[in-house]
């Protein structure tokens, strides 16, 4: 898709007409934003899913019985935090996907999330 939008900017630059010329860089601007928000969302879904799987294993449910297993392959079998400090790591990071929703700074969203994580 990238080498599509390289083309059709590069074409754009020889077009007389300078609305057209805007019209083009104004949809690769959208497609741009949209894919990023996209990533972002994605991003933030992968950290959700993380922590409630965390917190399945703290309340004692097999990893094996998990909903994605595979999220947690790597993490050792007697890893499990207490329930009570993983239901708060939880929240934290449902909270994290709900100031996504938001225009906000997503580096400074991110720092906030991982130091509440530290001290959670």
């Amino acid at each position: 898709a990238k080498g599509s939008w390289e083309t059709r900017l590069a074409q754009a630059k020889s077009l007389e007409s300078s609305a057209a010329r805007k019209r083009i860089e104004d949809a690769y601007s959208a497609a741009v934003r949209a894919e990023y928000l996209l990533l972002r969302e994605r991003f933030a879904s992968a950290v959700h899913c993380w922590f409630a799987q965390v917190h399945q294993l703290a309340c004692g449910i097999p990893k094996s019985s998990l909903a994605n297993p595979e999220v947690l392959a790597s993490l050792p079998d007697d890893a499990a935090l207490p329930e009570r400090a993983a239901r708060a790591k939880l929240k934290l990071a449902e909270d994290l996907v709900g100031v996504f929703r938001w225009s906000v700074k997503e580096d400074l969203a991110i720092r906030a999330f991982c130091c509440q994580m530290v001290f959670a």
